[in-house]
């Protein structure tokens, strides 16, 4: 969203190291800036429609003395697309409920839109005052309809209904920052404090009726499923970093984090004379609170050509999990994590390096993992958190190599990685019916590497390839299952500037089969094209017409899960050909950015699951 004359340069951190949150962050994207110091505005304003979705968008960025702020805002549209599926289930165990059979047909509706701000003040030379804003929001729509059979082992139909579905899922999160910088005369010298606030809304309103009974063994009722669910974090964070000399240096500093999540789930039925009633559900109100502490130590190392850097983080983290409606289940308990990381590297030429790194991350579980009600509104498919879930501890070695000059640049690595109490999703089935939750079940083990080089064989003509290959492995002595495979994704694409300021480009993408716990998934591809030409002085507008695999319809994919108790095929059909026009304005001639403290808050410890336990049965018109 800035301005591309006002990047200095920008820094690539594959191992940020310890002064970086211990959770889950993989990398860093440094932008340094110009030091513009001219005052007026610049603004874009962009539009694009295509077959599946609209969007309108706007930037703009202004200066007056030492204050800068710009803004960006966008709004998306989704117009659905329709979405077809199928699924075989087979129960090992069961030769009255063998089979299940399921077709269904769903489209997702919905808007998005998102916005930013910063700002920044210089007091003086010596301090710096900066402000950020995010939101994100909107709601997804699906709905449809899923047909389910279910047969014995030679056959025959035991029982079938219709399950109509139709949800809206709140989406989206609102966060504001604030930090302070003091330099001191020393170059490099900075003491930070920063504070953000970030506020996620996960909720969610399922409405689920049944047609074309038969032969069920239990009464259907229709169902409404209304959860209000949220994540609220409070954080502060101090830095300092000292560069005691050429050589050495030192960052250390300290965190706070303050973080709720809440779900509270009203679930209504309606009774054969067409009343609604709610449900009382022990576990339909819920909440766990997180107080995490962290300090980290960081020393750097730069001799010649050799470059180190070590450090240690300490994290503690107590939780709280409170059941309004069963005080007496209530618990909590502290964590205690040190995550320790070494970086060397060594620089082979002026313009190339090779890297050797170890690391540890941790992911603690999200709300949507957590959370304990029971969905069962497809009573064929129910899904249910564990509030018991312990922090994924991940461990990683990798080897890497980075060459850049004028036409050719290349960044390749190999790394292994491992987690002994990975958290996985499983299931079980018991008479007919599977139940799906979290546990911290699973050994994983991968060998990967990834290739990644930008060729300017001309000046006006670039290539780019991505190129990912991966081993992986998966034990799981609970569950006494096991899965390994190898899976590789390729990224290419190809861009031409031609005469009179035309720019054609075309992409490729896709995946070999690939695996997870439990399941393995089938290859895809996709491809595009696109064509831009700018127009008015300084390229002022520009218009990009661009079209999403235009020979291939549709993209399908297949992927079985397979245990010692059940297998499970699920074909999906979607719609991938798209075609459609941008249209860009750029007016101003501003080029300054808003300026940030070298140091900010990141908080990526949470893993997700993509839905909540009670969301979850929004995708259910679709299983």
């Amino acid at each position: 969203s800035m301005p591309a004359s006002s990047v200095k340069r920008i820094e690539v951190i594959t191992e940020p190291g310890a002064k970086y949150d211990a959770e889950g962050v993989g990398g860093v994207l440094n932008i340094i800036t110009e030091d513009d110091k001219v005052q007026g505005y610049s603004a874009t304003l962009n539009a694009t429609v295509n077959t599946q979705t609209s969007s309108l968008g706007a930037f703009v960025i202004a200066q007056s003395g030492k204050f800068t702020i710009s803004a960006n805002a966008d709004y998306m549209k989704s117009f659905g697309v329709d979405t077809y599926s199928n699924s075989l289930r087979e129960d090992f165990t069961n030769d009255t409920y063998r089979y299940l059979m399921s077709n269904a047909k769903s489209k997702y509706k919905g808007d998005m839109y998102f916005g930013t701000i910063e700002a920044s003040y210089e007091v003086d030379s010596l301090n710096l005052i900066s402000l950020s804003g995010n939101i994100f929001g909107g709601a997804i729509k699906p709905e449809g309809t899923t047909v389910y059979e279910m047969q014995n082992l030679n056959g025959v139909k035991q029982y079938g209904y219709r399950l109509n579905s139709k949800s809206s899922n709140d989406i989206g999160s609102a966060d504001f920052g604030i930090d302070y910088q003091h330099s001191f005369k020393k170059k490099g010298e900075f003491l930070t404090v920063s504070y953000r606030l970030d506020y996620s809304p996960d909720g969610s309103k399922t409405e689920a009726s049944y047609e074309d009974v038969e032969d069920y063994p239990y009464e259907l009722h229709n169902q409404v499923v209304d959860n209000n669910a949220h994540t609220e974090e409070h954080t502060v964070q101090v830095d300092y970093e000292n560069p005691i000399s050429d050589i050495h240096s030192v960052d250390f500093g300290a965190k706070y984090i303050y973080r709720r999540n809440y779900s509270d789930v009203i679930h209504s039925v309606q009774d054969a004379t067409g009343a609604w009633s709610d449900v009382d559900d022990p576990n339909g109100k819920y909440s766990q609170l997180r107080n995490i502490m962290a300090a980290y130590a960081d020393y750097k190392l730069k001799y010649k050509k050799f470059g180190a850097k070590a450090g240690v983080r300490y994290e503690y983290s107590h939780m709280n999990v409170k059941y309004d409606r069963k005080p007496d289940e209530n618990y909590s308990a502290n964590m205690n994590d040190v995550v320790p990381s070494v970086v060397t590297s060594y620089q082979l030429t002026p313009m190339s390096s090779i890297k050797l790194s170890y690391s540890m991350r941790i992911n603690r579980p999200g709300i949507s993992y957590l959370n304990p009600y029971v969905v069962d509104t497809d009573p064929t498919n129910i899904s249910v958190g564990n509030p018991d879930l312990d922090t994924e501890k991940r461990h990683s070695l990798q080897l890497g190599y980075n060459s850049f000059t004028q036409k050719l640049m290349v960044n390749a690595s190999v790394g292994y990685a491992f987690v002994n109490n990975g958290i996985e999703q499983y299931s079980t089935i018991d008479n007919g019916v599977m139940t799906t939750t979290y546990g911290n079940v699973v050994k994983r083990r991968s060998v990967r590497t990834d290739i990644w080089l930008n060729w300017n064989p001309w000046p006006k003509t670039r290539f780019m390839v991505s190129l990912n290959g991966s081993y992986n492995y998966y034990n799981s002595k609970a569950l006494n299952d096991k899965m390994d495979g190898f899976t590789l994704s390729l990224f290419g694409n190809i861009q031409q500037t031609l005469p009179k300021d035309f720019v054609v480009s075309a992409m490729v993408f896709g995946n070999t089969p690939s695996q997870s716990f439990q399941t393995e998934t089938s290859s895809y591809y996709a491809y595009g094209f696109t064509v831009q030409k700018s127009f008015l002085k300084d390229k002022r507008l520009s218009v990009t017409l661009n079209v999403m695999s235009p020979f291939k319809k549709y993209l399908s994919i297949e992927s079985t899960q397979k245990t010692s108790s059940y297998a499970t095929t699920y074909n999906v059909r979607q719609v991938m050909r798209q075609f459609g026009v941008t249209v860009s304005w750029r007016f101003g001639n501003f080029n300054a950015s808003v300026k940030k403290a070298s140091r900010s808050i990141v908080n990526d410890d949470v893993k997700e699951s993509g839905n909540s336990s009670a969301g979850a049965a929004a995708g259910m018109g679709g299983r």
